[in-house]
């Protein structure tokens, strides 16, 4: 993958004397991210983080998505505890993030719970939430789960869409 071109650009810049910074990280992970590997994204960030480099929501969102590209479902829950601490805000694409990985590991309930999360922060719903969660309980037959989740659209949280409503039928 193009992950090792970055990871030889990153590290020849780490040995100059320019310095690396959120930017350069961000390119890492989104490179690992395209590939799919989430264990060196999730390596590449601790490494930011312990290294005092600010990681962003970007930063974050990079890594989650390599977790979600991996069928990896812990990884993105954890991030959350990583961002809090390091006062870096999730956002809909974060979580949304999350709620996917955990709906291709099969998850259900791990979808619900960043569900869930994004219910007690200011983060705004959107019909990819929906769409994740309601998915995520379609792999498990959680109908009910899946009509809950569809009522709460209906009160005007997100706008649903046939993509949506066939995901909700199929939990049937």
């Amino acid at each position: 993958g193009e992950w090792q071109k970055a990871l030889q650009l990153f590290e020849a810049l780490a040995l100059s004397l320019l310095e690396t910074n959120t930017i350069t990280f961000n390119a890492v992970i989104s490179a690992f991210e395209k590939d799919g590997d989430w264990q060196k994204a999730l390596r590449f960030l601790r490494s930011m983080v312990q290294g005092k480099v600010g990681a962003s929501t970007i930063t974050f969102c990079a890594a989650i998505s390599a977790c979600g590209k991996g069928s990896e479902w812990r990884g993105p829950l954890q991030l959350f505890g990583v961002m809090s601490r390091v006062k870096v805000e999730s956002n809909n694409v974060s979580i949304n993030g999350a709620m996917s990985a955990c709906q291709k590991s099969s998850r259900w309930e791990s979808a619900l719970q960043a569900f869930s999360m994004m219910a007690r922060s200011t983060v705004q719903f959107d019909e990819f939430t929906f769409s994740a969660g309601i998915s995520a309980c379609n792999q498990d037959g959680r109908w009910k789960q899946a009509f809950a989740l569809c009522s709460m659209m209906a009160l005007g949280r997100a706008q649903a869409n046939a993509v949506i409503f066939n995901a909700a039928i199929s939990a049937c």
